[in-house]
């Protein structure tokens, strides 16, 4: 039989040499946190998965199972884990979603967007009869800040509340469509605390990269006869999961996670491609992203469950980038643009101070995306004796 699978051996070697040539960075942080080690006492280093496809078909183009079949032939790729911060996303695209559908989220006077502002103070949730505090990374919390900066930042506590507001049984929702066929109704599900596979949250991201459109991930095109007669040939399964414009101003918010947030180490390292991507931390290390054309996993985590201690951003995002940088000066992969906007949404210039509309008294902005009508109507422009009071009522500045 002749079988064609849906690798791209191009691709793929970039994907195997970005792993071997990029794991020593995740190995030296892991013998900084043996420094102080007893005499004689030896450790393992984290195992490596990565998973490239096309968002727009599926189409499985790079593969790596682990750092070294020699050493283990588990394929990581399709070992269930934690997703971790990685599923974030999908709680601000349900919210998003009320928008679309012209609802109200409890305790707000206006459709959800980029800059509702959300509670990130220490929260205790009743899971059970059991109580449950989440933390956030390195203990620090927030008053309020805005939806965009929760996710730039990945703070926790914002993530769930917004979780609490859209509902938690219908964010899990979302996570099954898209694929983390795991997710149930609890708060932790907003952190990402169910699991799914690299290869299953690749295809889950197909939602963000292809408008809303959810793809199965394959790896096999065609089974054939030795002289060519077609046994099977396989073509992807769809379904749209997700209404394009609430796809796009979750990307949006992700364009900036890469620019500004927890990603931006990708751009540190050199990757300067339009992209979006968030970063995921539990016991694991991941980092998930997408430029047009080309969608990457990477996850980093122990064989024996235990907790690696390092962010995605540190040990997950230094080999997606290294990846990534290669892919995009590949002739297939190199015609990387800005992510359309559909019909619906417009972009907006908005003050860091205030979140109101930005002119020229207020020229520290950032442009942020929005639903038709969902936009701020007032300006910045106001007396400065009046700007003090305004960052009390809509924010510290932080976007």
């Amino acid at each position: 039989l002749r079988i064609y699978t849906s690798l791209d051996p191009d691709l793929q070697r970039e994907a195997t040499t970005a792993v071997e040539n990029t794991v020593h960075v995740v190995d030296e942080q892991v013998d900084k946190l043996h420094k102080h080690h007893k005499p004689g006492e030896t450790w393992a280093y984290p195992q490596v998965a990565l998973v490239a496809l096309n968002p727009h078909t599926g189409q499985v183009l790079a593969l790596v199972g682990g750092r070294n079949y020699g050493n283990s032939q588990l394929n990581h790729a399709v070992a269930k884990r934690p997703t971790g911060s990685i599923f974030k996303p999908f709680v601000y695209a349900a919210a998003f979603d009320t928008a679309v559908n012209g609802t109200m989220l409890p305790g707000q006077n206006k459709l959800f967007s980029q800059v509702a502002m959300l509670s990130d103070e220490q929260t205790t949730y009743d899971v059970g009869g059991r109580e449950y505090t989440p933390r956030n990374f390195e203990g620090v919390y927030h008053d309020q800040v805005t939806a965009r900066y929760a996710l730039q930042k990945s703070l926790n506590n914002a993530t769930i509340g917004l979780a609490g507001m859209v509902g938690f049984d219908r964010v899990a929702a979302l996570g099954r469509e898209a694929g983390v066929k795991s997710a149930r109704g609890t708060p932790s599900v907003a952190i990402g605390s169910y699991d799914a596979t690299p290869l299953d949250m690749a295809g889950a991201y197909t939602v963000f990269a292809n408008y809303g459109l959810h793809l199965d991930p394959w790896m096999l095109a065609s089974v054939r006869t030795p002289t060519g007669d077609i046994i099977s040939d396989y073509s992807p399964t769809s379904r749209q999961v997700l209404d394009s414009r609430v796809a796009y101003l979750t990307t949006d918010m992700l364009e900036n996670v890469i620019n500004h947030g927890t990603g931006a180490g990708t751009r540190a390292r050199g990757f300067t491609a339009p992209a979006a991507g968030k970063t995921g931390t539990d016991h694991d290390a991941w980092f998930a992203g997408y430029t047009s054309n080309l969608l990457c996993i990477v996850w980093v985590g122990n064989d024996d469950y235990t907790d690696i201690k390092i962010e995605g951003a540190d040990a997950a995002a230094p080999i997606w980038a290294e990846f990534m940088k290669k892919a995009v000066l590949l002739p297939q992969y190199s015609d990387t643009h800005e992510f359309p906007m559909p019909q619906g949404i417009e972009m907006v210039q908005i003050d860091k101070a205030t979140n109101l509309l930005s002119d020229e008294a207020c020229p520290d902005s950032y442009y942020a995306a929005f639903l038709d009508g969902t936009a701020p109507t007032d300006t910045c422009d106001h007396p400065p004796e009046h700007r003090s009071l305004l960052q009390k009522i809509f924010g510290t500045g932080k976007n």
